[in-house]
């Protein structure tokens, strides 16, 4: 190489960043993570640290970099600082941005669910983080690290919290390879540019299969996030992502039998607590969703050929976490909402034999959030509860939203030592 200036310029910047990960090393050592696996999310972020420390001291201790041509050098220089700057960029959102405990407690019940059931061999280590759109990535290259990343206004609203539910499916279609194993092979996303229809089914497939797994975990109250979404979309999606309306078309398929029954108590005046015309918009509301037709759908939409086949495997290795809502738990926790008293039904408190694994009946939380959803959407409060709050909305459902918030801490502290006294 000629020009010994910029020989000492690549040695210049590498130690320059390799002084940036070495503050950032510092940081995540004095930090003190909120997730349950803090101390092992701490040890995953040091380990890629000092892998790039000691891959910068080879580079700045070699003659390989100074031996290529210049556009060379600067295309590697390139491709490192890029690299340093997003691994870094990753780990202030991660130190700074991380969500309350209140979401690991929601996410907990589930992920206890799947592990009990052997859906997942190994519990994910996962680190729920606020940004600015929902997405979910691996943090290390080993997977040993799960990044849940949600929009900011999602930690403040209890009934946002079950697209939590679908970044998670996310993980678990990404551990049990369902989509590439159907597929016979991945596709990367810049396939789409080419407008190959296989590589859209690909990414369509994993997006209708994670709706699929969360409207499994957590029940209709998926269906209903998605509709609403349908009706007054709030982002653009991606190439990945099909239409609202095509998801909503989708999941509605797989539970229409349980609307049908939902209905029916509604009409047959179990819910006390309403009066007739707050029954009215609650039927009209599901009638809405349950009669969306194929017509209402985009002249293009063709529903992926794979899909029910993936279903029905998906379900038969699903079929013990499918969420088990008693209507009449439902009924009696719309009476107590509706007139903000709290709910956390009895059976969260039974000790049974010990050994015996999580439940989906047991997880007191779903009916919580489906009856809690139709009250804050439809504003199906009690008489007395709105005057008390002087008419005004933002006010009443904000101390809703905080009291069901409440209720789910409530039955996680109760399970958390439900097992403690099995084990």
């Amino acid at each position: 190489m000629q020009d010994t200036g910029i020989e000492s310029t690549i040695k210049y910047r590498l130690l320059e960043i390799e002084r940036a990960v070495r503050r950032a090393l510092d940081k995540v050592k004095g930090a003190r993570p909120i997730s349950p696996y803090g101390e092992e999310i701490k040890n995953t972020i040091e380990d890629e640290l000092n892998k790039f420390c000691d891959n910068l001291k080879q580079l700045s201790a070699s003659d390989e970099i100074i031996q290529l041509k210049q556009e060379a050098e600067v295309r590697l220089m390139d491709r490192i600082r890029i690299s340093s700057d997003l691994l870094l960029g990753r780990i202030e959102d991660i130190l700074s941005q991380e969500a309350s405990t209140e979401l690991y407690y929601f996410l907990d019940f589930y992920l206890d669910l799947l592990v009990d059931e052997k859906i997942l061999v190994d519990r994910p280590k996962i680190l729920i983080i606020k940004g600015y759109e929902l997405r979910t990535y691996p943090f290390d290259r080993g997977e040993n690290l799960w990044v849940i990343e949600v929009p900011t206004k999602t930690e403040g609203n209890v009934f946002e919290w079950p697209t939590l539910l679908h970044e998670l499916a996310h993980i678990v279609e990404h551990k049990l390879k369902i989509i590439d194993t159907k597929f016979k092979r991945s596709y990367a996303p810049i396939e789409l540019e080419t407008g190959s229809v296989e590589a859209t089914e690909y990414f369509h497939c994993k997006e209708y299969l994670c709706d699929y797994i969360a409207l499994l975990l957590c029940g209709p109250i998926w269906l209903f996030i998605l509709y609403d979404l349908y009706l007054l979309p709030t982002y653009l999606l991606p190439k990945t992502h099909p239409e609202w309306i095509n998801r909503v078309m989708i999941v509605k398929e797989r539970i229409l039998s349980y609307l049908s029954d939902l209905k029916q108590k509604i009409s047959t005046k179990k819910f006390k607590s309403l009066s007739n015309e707050e029954t009215e918009k609650l039927l009209k509301f599901i009638n809405n969703v349950e009669q969306l037709k194929y017509k209402d759908l985009p002249p293009l939409f063709r529903k992926p050929l794979l899909l029910d086949d993936i279903f029905t495997e998906v379900e038969k290795k699903l079929d013990n976490v499918r969420f088990k809502i008693d209507i009449d738990d439902m009924v009696q926790c719309v009476n107590s909402l509706v007139k903000f008293e709290p709910y956390v039904s009895r059976r969260v408190y039974i000790v049974n034999e010990k050994g015996k694994n999580l439940d989906s009946g047991d997880i007191d939380i779903n009916v919580l959030i489906n009856s809690g959803y139709l009250i804050y959407r439809l504003n199906i409060f009690d008489q007395g509860v709105k005057k008390y709050f002087e008419f005004d909305d933002y006010k009443m459902k904000s101390e809703f939203i905080y009291l069901v918030s409440e209720c789910v801490r409530s039955a996680r502290i109760a399970m958390i030592a439900k097992e403690a006294l099995l084990s």
